[in-house]
């Protein structure tokens, strides 16, 4: 039996996986949004044909869902869990994708009886790319666990996590991530541009290299270091190139993530 699912907020990235479980072939009739924003909210109805609702209030008394998906802000959290218990049994699986707050913080505003998992999706998720890392607390049974999987599969690939520290390592790579490449993409277009290239032809060389290089290492065997290797030849333009970042971006990239995690760690208070 199809188990009812309710996300807690639907925004980019709650659309962005909402999208994800009915291309995989959750029916919309088991899903139900709470969504103020009455724009999104006439998405989410024309595109998935769910039921949405624009605040808590409005869910009928009566109703109880077996995952609930909490997308809302993390300075938001503790405020709306409580009330989600009245519509909750003992079995129902509470699924969070708030950076920074742990399974600790959710057991005291929920109780400790819960089935409880933490995740970190990411931003391709959007283009049924993302990767995302999964992490839950000793109540998870072994069917939620591969429900949840299958949920966070249906965007891209899912990975459990041994230890809930390491979703602040995972959110420093993965989650925030994006934002690095996305700024990379910026960096070699005004490269481009500065050596006298074209407006359009520096954003074409820069993004369609990047994505190239990308797709070309995931379908290889060999490591990233084993790529570049293979296309630096000895004094020529690519190791002259090299020797001026590889100087920089081993350490740079080490900083930002460390940064990053430093601030996931942060939110957790």
């Amino acid at each position: 039996m199809t188990q009812n699912l309710l996300l807690v907020g639907c925004g980019k990235m709650g659309s962005a996986l909402l999208g994800g479980y009915i291309r995989k072939g959750r029916a919309a009739s088991t899903i139900t949004a709470i969504e103020p924003n009455a724009d999104m909210a006439a998405i989410l109805r024309k595109d998935y044909g769910i039921e949405v609702v624009d605040s808590f209030e409005k869910l009928p008394s009566d109703y109880r869902f077996d995952i609930v998906q909490l997308s809302v802000k993390p300075q938001m959290m503790a405020d709306v869990l409580p009330a989600y218990k009245e519509h909750c049994t003992k079995d129902t699986l509470f699924i969070s994708i708030a950076a920074g707050k742990t399974i600790a913080f959710f057991e005291e505003h929920l109780g400790d009886e819960y089935a409880i998992v933490r995740v970190m999706p990411n931003l391709p998720a959007l283009v049924n790319k993302g990767v995302t890392a999964l992490y839950g607390n000793h109540n998870v049974s072994d069917k939620q666990k591969q429900v949840t999987q299958e949920l966070f599969s249906a965007v891209g690939q899912a990975f459990w996590l041994e230890e809930e520290n390491q979703m602040d390592s995972v959110t420093a790579v993965s989650g925030s991530g994006p934002a690095y490449v996305f700024h990379f993409f910026e960096a070699l277009e005004q490269a481009a541009l500065k050596l006298g290239l074209p407006e359009e032809m520096s954003k074409a060389l820069a993004y369609s290299t990047i994505v190239g290089s990308a797709e070309m290492a995931l379908d290889s065997d060999k490591s990233a270091g084993e790529l570049r290797e293979q296309v630096t030849s000895p004094k020529g333009t690519t190791e002259a190139g090299l020797n001026v970042l590889m100087a920089e971006l081993p350490s740079l990239i080490q900083r930002t993530t460390e940064a990053a995690a430093n601030r996931s760690k942060e939110l957790a208070d």
